[in-house]
């Protein structure tokens, strides 16, 4: 999953938050999106991309 033009730059920036067999991924009190069929504890830092803001 690739993020970018928000501040976060580390999955310890996130928030996942497990929803039955789903994962909502959080920044603050923002969804960012819903991954169906994903468990929270089965993603790691390699499942994400953070590119940097374009100012």
């Amino acid at each position: 999953m690739g993020l970018g033009g928000i501040s976060v730059t580390q999955l310890s920036d996130l928030t996942l938050l497990q929803q039955g067999s789903d994962t909502l991924v959080k920044i603050g009190n923002t969804e960012l999106a819903s991954l169906l069929g994903i468990t929270s504890t089965s993603l790691t830092a390699n499942n994400f991309t953070f590119s940097a803001s374009v100012v």
